[in-house]
């Protein structure tokens, strides 16, 4: 009988034989089924080749004696509850107690004795305080897995059945309860003005319960999705505190928008998550505390919404010990199984709202969707389209597609389509609702013109797939709190094609881009300027956003104004006019005007990037007397796809209808001499067919007219168009609101008497006013530098500094480690005049006068008689070979750009690649127009510049030198940091994003990943680790190693201890990648945290690793409005002066997830425009935060923002590494900006020569990181 192991093993075996001497090599740890097939106990039968009994039998490999069942070695402590198949087992053997019925003999006895009396063991194996026995396990294991009959099977499957459905109801009862409370009530205008005063909006806000009907609880929804019973108008006039009484928190009446504003639509909202059970006002909000009755008044019976409320806040443990036991089980399993792929399908749950009552309300650009009980959408999929078709071909096709088949041409009124492949019904086409998923219902034939066809159609055949039925009633009851476990498979995406088929029905001057995306032709501004040859024909054309979101307690519509740049419909040759401003192309027939060979074809090359791939028009009849194709002239004939441009008319050559050469110019001008004009052979041609060798088919550019609503596909925009679309885009958030209220519902067909027919269709409705929701202010933080021991105010978002305020760490300086003595400057600019020359002189004396500005380092200059050094040659090598010489002599290098040009942006990156890659020297630019921009009602041509003018520019340049060597500014008091505040460092905060290459990067350029954490209890100075990621690979594929680094810095930072808790903020993740995210970069952060842990204590065991996850966004289009959007501003609490909501709003009800643990956060003020809030999604929650502690700190972090003395938008560590992924973009920018000299290689080939882009620097990819060593540890890139 073999011994019991009193060593240690360090992987978790079998627990029905750990102690066999081959077990590390199982590979079915906790598996027993393949335990019991390796290593039976009973004769095994013999069978042969083809699998058939022999009629013989082997004995069994090991005795039940031989074999040691569930008992781990080390503590001797049986705990394998994480295994839920060994937790199943020890489950069963506890229940089976002392009177088991497996009959132990004396080897058993004997080995149990031993077992617990050994010197080694510590305590008695137990199970959840019950000791466990050998004999017990192996009863247990009998019961588990013996064989059982057809009518046991049953059993026990009706039994879990029973069991898991009465454990969902346990969970979301008091939830279902709460969501049957909330009620829709869309009244006449005058009961809604008599309700809710002068309201424009919806209101989300605690039910006071004015109804005392005990059958409250128990409505059901009618047909139309109202609740049975709905309130009276004076019950409604009760709720809301009668006729115009709605008064906010100062006493004002409430949504004044206008003279014109709407009426509201009330919801009478129960919370589902109370913040806390003491209703007392926490620190750090403006929220009124809860109006508790005493013993004395507090009624016999509350309310049956009370009653729901504090049923739901009696489960919230046991919602929160279910849902943490299904995390850790789905944790425990992938950690298990690190190959695995299957995604944690689990997040943190919300169990408790941090907005306590509705003193403070905000509005939102969302509107509610109600759905009827018992809807359904069909959805279909058109296969069968041609290779390479483009999207303008895919929806002639698919429109074709409908008026061919006679049924879906009798349904047109009934379906909707994207235009791509998908067809959408709400009445089951060609069979019942029964159908089969997968089942191809209908084959049809249409018609198909191809390039080179001679204008003859070709037959496609197109198949209809029956793809999915999706039951709204899913969506209803996830939003209502029925069924957390509902997975949208399509039936939000479903629901925004049918909006989008209202919007393209209500009105002729809206069209559509994508599924959610609509933009109002009349709304459009001219982009093109004399600046930028890639703004030929750009203009800016304002639209509006739509999407449906499921949110706590309704389906939501979210509308929001976009604006994007478009092309102009005009024709070809207006676009090549603004091209020949700026040159002019080659082989151009006027040898006069003919530029540079390369210059000419530099051009040609971005005409051709510019223009290639629109949609054009044939702008003249091309039908000739006698032609028997009539249908040439036809919209769908004349629209084209240009190719390409060729080469002016009299010299580009193609085969005519005889197959012979022939000059476009001599074929058009015989062929269509009506539709020629002079000039028309000073412009290229248009080829509308393919490229070469594919068949060609050219007209002259002024024949050829660019068609309207096609979306510029350049990105990034040219920076003065970017500059124009600013101003086109900003607007006040008055004008955004009353934009989506008027023109964007308009737009959207909600300000008709009567919906759209499709949406009636479905019985769908939607409310024409914004939601209202409850919002919390957080409490400003107290900013801290150094001597100033009690802190600055904060002011809406910001605070002042002077010249006398200390950085709060200068340790590091220019020239070293110390900033004493004083450091050496130069100046340097581009050879040539400067913007502002005159004022040259003035710069240098700016800076020297404020060199020791904050605390930090004292500077001179290198060579006083040469104040500026001149810059010529910027290529690479010279510019790398230029700075050598300064090596050892110069600490910082100060480069003075006139302007931000296209030129000097690619100085600028040449620049730091050498600063950043090459050398390691400390350096800055200043842009000079921005420079004397600042300056208020400074005239530059005539005023003279002070000496101290530029104080607060080159504060702003002195705080991002202090980051650069290695410092940081200021932070905000401990007090101020909820959880991670203290005089100790027990926390580290990582932050992460990940940029990808953009659309006219070259293909397989990679991505970037950078993470950046914080090395002490101050948080302001965050060094960071960045390395190349597969090409649009959102998952950072180098996350341990990343991580491991910036563990080691902490560790170092911290008397080499580790960090207790980790608080990681994800920046830029789409929520359809939540659960990708939680399934490896938290595993890795997890694994980082043991590998290092194991190299600093080998031989100790340290608690658990506290992980706290949160993804930040800022892509989304939630904005939040002042509730009073007419009331003053000025020393207005609740609104700016730009008319937005002050920072520190938080909303974390109403627009939020109905189950998980998120919430939005305005942090920032904006002098111009809408504000945008941030959007928090907590992946995880092992620190324990409560909702406003998350808050609160996050609200906080937004402060220690290293450059700014303002509040930044979002939390400054996933800040930190968006910042250092856009410098690395500029160590790809060959790649990124899609050069012409490397478009022929492979994607191997490209991610080779993005490596050697990545790591220039000698010992850089020993070290991983791209820069130069000289650079570790310190914030370069801020």
């Amino acid at each position: 009988m073999p011994k019991a192991k009193t060593t240690t093993t360090t992987k978790q075996l079998c627990v029905r034989c750990p102690d066999h001497p081959s077990a590390d090599s199982f590979s079915h740890q906790n598996d027993f089924a393949k335990c019991l097939k390796q290593y039976p106990t009973t004769p095994v039968p013999i069978k042969n080749k083809q699998g058939l009994d022999t009629g013989e039998s082997k004995g069994a490999k090991y005795t039940a004696n031989e074999l040691w069942w569930g008992f781990n070695d080390g503590p001797n402590t049986l705990d394998l509850s994480d295994a839920s198949v060994c937790k199943e087992l020890l489950e069963v053997a506890k229940a089976a107690g002392s009177k088991h019925q497996y009959q132990l003999n004396m080897s058993d006895a004997e080995e149990q004795i031993w077992y617990t009396k050994t010197v080694d063991a510590k305590q008695q194996a137990v199970f959840q305080d019950v000791p466990i026995t050998k004999g017990m396990l192996e009863e247990a294991v009998m019961k588990v897995y013996a064989p059982k009959t057809e009518a046991e099977k049953k059993v026990e499957k009706d039994r879990k059945k029973q069991e898991a459905a009465l454990k969902k109801n346990a969970i979301v009862d008091a939830v279902k309860n709460t969501a049957q409370s909330l009620k829709r009530t869309e009244s006449t205008d005058a009961v809604n003005t008599s309700a809710m005063g002068q309201s424009g909006d919806l209101q989300y806000r605690p039910n006071p319960g004015s109804t005392s009907d005990p059958s409250a609880t128990n409505r059901t929804d009618d047909s139309n999705g109202n609740s049975d019973g709905d309130h009276s108008d004076k019950q409604l006039s009760q709720q809301t505190g009668g006729a115009g009484d709605d008064k906010d928190s100062d006493g004002n009446q409430a949504g004044n928008v206008s003279q014109k504003a709407v009426p509201a639509t009330a919801i009478s909202f129960t919370r589902y998550c109370p913040a806390n059970q003491s209703h007392r006002n926490q620190k750090g909000t403006t929220d009124m505390p809860h109006q508790v009755p005493t013993p004395q008044t507090r009624p016999l019976d509350d309310p049956p919404a009370h009653n729901q409320l504090r049923a739901f806040t009696a489960a919230i443990p046991a919602i929160q010990q279910d849902h943490a036991s299904l995390v850790s089980a789905a944790v425990h399993l992938q950690e298990s199984d690190t190959t695995s792929k299957q995604p944690l399908e689990y997040h943190e749950l919300r169990d408790c709202l941090a907005t306590l009552n509705d003193s403070y309300q905000v509005l939102s650009n969302h509107f509610t969707v109600t759905i009827p009980k018992d809807k359904a959408l069909f959805e279909y999929h058109v296969l069968g389209m041609p290779d390479k078709v483009t999207r303008p071909k895919r929806r002639v096709l698919i429109l074709d597609m409908i008026e061919c088949d006679q049924t879906l041409y009798a349904n047109r009124q009934s379906i909707v389509t994207d235009y791509r492949k998908k067809i959408i019904s709400y009445v089951p086409l060609f069979t019942d609702d029964q159908v089969t998923a997968g089942t191809d219902v209908a084959q049809v034939a249409v018609p198909n013109y191809n390039p080179g066809t001679r204008d003859q159609p070709m037959t496609q055949a197109l198949t209809l797939r029956f793809v999915a039925r999706h039951d709204l009633n899913g969506l209803r009851d996830f939003v209502a709190g029925r069924d957390e476990s509902y997975k949208d498979s399509g039936a939000a995406e479903a629901m925004n094609i049918v909006i989008a088929k209202a919007v393209a029905d209500g009105s002729p001057d809206t069209f559509q881009v994508g599924n959610n995306r609509f933009y109002y032709r009349p709304g459009w501004k001219d982009l093109q300027n004399q600046s930028d040859v890639e703004s030929s024909g750009l203009v800016g054309i304002r639209g509006y956003y739509s999407a449906i979101k499921p949110a706590m307690g309704a389906v939501l519509l979210n509308v929001n104004t976009v604006t994007s740049a478009f092309y102009k419909a005009q024709t070809l040759d207006k676009y090549l006019d603004h091209f020949y401003k700026f040159g002019w192309f080659p082989g151009d027939p006027q040898n006069s005007r003919i530029t540079h060979p390369i210059e000419s074809y530099r051009l040609l090359e971005k005409a051709q990037k510019h223009l290639s791939g629109l949609r054009v028009w044939v702008d003249f009849e091309r039908s000739q007397p006698g032609d028997q194709d009539n249908a040439i002239d036809s919209p769908n004939r004349r629209t084209k796809t240009l190719a390409e441009l060729g080469t002016y008319p009299q010299f580009q050559q193609f085969p005519d209808e005889a197959g012979q050469s022939v000059s476009v110019w001599k074929h058009i001008t015989k062929k269509y001499p009506q539709a020629v004009k002079q000039g028309d052979d000073e412009y290229p041609t248009g080829n509308v067919g393919r490229k070469a060798p594919g068949p060609r088919k050219y007209y002259l550019a002024r024949q050829l007219k660019v068609l309207s609503d096609q979306m510029y596909r350049g990105f990034p925009l040219p920076p003065d168009v970017t500059a124009s679309m600013i101003d086109i885009a900003r607007r006040r958030p008055d004008a955004n609101y009353r934009a989506i209220l008027g023109e964007g519902v308009a737009s959207l067909g909600l300000h008709n008497a009567s919906l759209p027919p499709m949406l009636q269709g479905l019985g769908i409705s939607i409310s024409r006013n914004m939601i209202r929701l409850p919002a919390r202010m957080i409490t400003n933080p107290k900013i801290m530098y150094k001597r100033d021991f009690n802190g600055i105010n904060v002011t809406t978002g910001q605070w002042r500094v002077n010249r006398n305020t200390q950085f709060l760490n200068t340790v590091h300086g220019f020239s070293g480690l110390s900033t004493k003595g004083v450091a050496t400057v130069q100046f340097f600019k581009p050879r040539g005049r400067m913007e502002y020359d005159q004022h040259k002189e003035k710069y240098l004396i700016n800076w020297y006068n404020m060199h020791n500005l904050n605390g930090i380092q004292k500077t001179q200059a290198l060579n006083a008689s040469k104040p500026y050094e001149e810059i010529s040659n910027w290529d690479e090598d010279s510019l790398k070979q230029y700075f050598q010489k300064f090596q050892g002599k110069l600490h910082l290098a100060i480069l003075i750009f006139p302007n931000q040009s296209k030129e000097n942006r690619e100085r600028y990156a040449t620049f730091k690649i050498v600063m950043d890659q090459h050398l390691g020297m400390k350096s800055i630019c200043f842009n000079e127009t921005k420079m004397v921009k600042s300056l208020r009602n400074f005239n530059p041509a005539r005023d003279v510049m002070m000496d101290g003018a530029l104080v607060d520019y080159i504060r702003n340049i002195a705080m991002k030198l202090n980051l650069r060597c290695g410092n940081f500014n200021h932070t905000v008091r401990q007090q101020d940091l909820p959880k991670i505040g203290g005089s100790t460092c027990s926390t580290m905060i990582l932050g992460a994003d990940v940029t990808h290459p953009g659309s006219g990067s070259l293909r397989g350029t990679p991505s970037i990943a950078a993470v950046v954490g914080s090395i002490d209890n101050q948080f302001g100075l965050l060094p960071a680790s960045m390395r190349l990621n597969p090409p649009r690979q959102e998952i950072i594929a180098d996350m341990e190693q990343m991580v491991y680094e910036r563990l080691a810095a902490w560790s170092a930072n911290n008397n080499q201890t580790l960090p207790a808790s980790i608080l990681y903020y994800r920046d830029g993740v789409g929520d359809s990648m939540y659960a990708t995210v939680r399934a490896t970069e938290l595993l890795h952060i997890r694994s980082a945290w043991d590998k290092l842990c194991k190299q600093r204590y080998p031989n100790q065991t340290l608690p658990k690793l506290k992980l706290t996850a949160v993804v930040v966004t800022k892509r989304h289009h939630t904005r939040l409005y002042p509730r009073n959007m007419a009331g003053p501003r000025e020393g207005n609490p609740l609104m700016t002066k730009s008319g937005n909501c002050p920072p520190g709003t938080v909303v974390d009800s109403g627009i939020t997830s109905p189950y998980y643990f998120d919430f939005y956060l305005q942090s920032h003020n904006i002098l111009q425009g809408s504000a945008k809030p941030a959007h928090y999604f907590v992946l995880e929650n092992g620190m324990g935060f409560t909702a406003q502690e998350l808050q609160d700190l996050t609200y906080s972090l937004c402060h220690t923002y290293g450059k700014s003395t303002t509040a930044v938008s979002y939390a400054p560590p996933a800040y930190y590494a968006d910042r250092l992924c856009e410098r690395g973009r500029l160590y790809l920018k060959p790649l990124l900006d899609g050069a012409q000299q490397h478009r022929n290689l492979t994607e191997a080939q490209i991610w080779t020569l993005a490596e050697g882009f990545f790591y220039r620097g000698g010992g850089a990819v020993q070290r991983g990181n791209p820069w130069h060593a000289a650079h570790e540890g310190k914030m370069f890139w801020m």
